[in-house]
């Protein structure tokens, strides 16, 4: 079973095929998701499998923002295996099933390990700022800022004082 979507198709299992049926083919990114760039209004939209599954298949009564891997497997996208949460929802839902990706703990696709991230938060609380460490080590600022923030390792950030 097909359902239309932006004015592609896509069906249960993620396939997803243009309207000559063409078949439109997903990357994996960074975080694991499977991704595609589709043609909507003339404007290019970067999107994930699941999302797209979401769309087609799972009711959003309550509008609910984002959608959660149920069993945590990311290239999983089956319509039983999708749910729509809030940003809460996720964050916990991550916590509780043991995905650390999320807080940049045992990631394999991490950055940085966690001697350089005791290196980095020694760097602030020498009192450097972000944007000076990320010049200083190379590292990217994104990810050095979001250290500084606490937002991600946080189990190591949390022994230090900036």
């Amino acid at each position: 079973m097909k359902q239309e979507i932006f004015g592609y198709f896509i069906t249960r299992c993620g396939e997803l095929t243009n309207k000559h049926g063409r078949v439109i083919k997903f990357y994996e990114n960074q975080k694991g998701y499977l991704m595609t760039q589709l043609r909507v209004n003339g404007k290019t939209k970067t999107i994930t499998q699941h999302r797209l599954v979401a769309i087609a298949f799972i009711p959003n009564p309550e509008n609910k923002a984002e959608v959660d891997h149920i069993n945590g497997d990311r290239k999983c996208n089956l319509p039983q295996n999708l749910r729509w949460v809030t940003r809460s929802e996720n964050v916990q839902h991550s916590y509780t099933s043991g995905d650390k990706c999320a807080i940049g703990v045992n990631n394999s696709r991490s950055t940085f390990t966690e001697v350089e991230v005791h290196n980095l938060c020694r760097l602030f609380s020498d009192g450097l700022k972000a944007p000076e460490v990320s010049r200083l080590t190379g590292s990217p600022y994104n990810t050095v800022r979001r250290i500084r923030q606490r937002a991600t390792w946080r189990h190591i950030s949390d022994h230090y004082k900036w």
